[in-house]
């Protein structure tokens, strides 16, 4: 059992260390992370951005329909091409099973799902895989609208290589 003083010297000498390294240390050290080359880097931060300024305006508490039709509104009024409740065929063995529907395709290149839930589930990411696999789109975002401030979710298609064939940039 490690005693209070103990604790409490070990606690003042990591508060001495923080403070004795240099600010550009500790600069470098809250920017080093992973970085990964993903694909509609630049559409993802607007339709995210979008979402945003639909939340804070409508705040939480609302059916997700009522979100994906303000989010279609800020679309619009921001010049972003989207498609809603654009349908796309499931076939098995050449034959039809039925249509795929999801909330809104941007730009022919990512699929958004409104969602009011608690949290994202498991099931949540497999459904956008699976849209993600019929559609043969890259990336799909799950936005939760219940929750403040808003969930997102970005999930990428497996398999996704970048245009230029090789596979995704991992840095530190």
């Amino acid at each position: 059992m490690i005693s209070w003083q103990t604790l409490i010297k070990r606690w003042r000498l990591r508060g001495e260390l923080f403070f004795q390294t240099t600010e550009a240390q500790r600069k470098q050290r809250s920017q080093r992370r992973i970085v990964m080359d993903y694909p509609h880097q630049e559409l993802t931060r607007e339709i995210i951005a979008a979402a945003i300024t639909v939340h804070q305006e409508l705040r939480t508490g609302l059916d997700e329909k009522f979100y994906e039709r303000a989010l279609c509104i800020e679309f619009a009024e921001r010049g972003i091409h989207f498609d809603q409740q654009i349908q796309y065929p499931v076939n098995y063995k050449k034959r039809f099973l039925g249509n795929l529907i999801p909330d809104l395709v941007v730009e022919n290149s990512i699929i958004v799902d409104t969602k009011t839930v608690d949290a994202f589930t498991p099931a949540h990411e497999a459904q956008m895989l699976g849209y993600l696999s019929i559609t043969k789109l890259d990336v799909a975002l799950l936005l939760n609208f219940k929750v403040w401030p808003m969930g997102k979710k970005r999930i990428i298609r497996p398999g996704y290589l970048p245009s230029n064939g090789s596979p995704p940039n991992l840095t530190l």
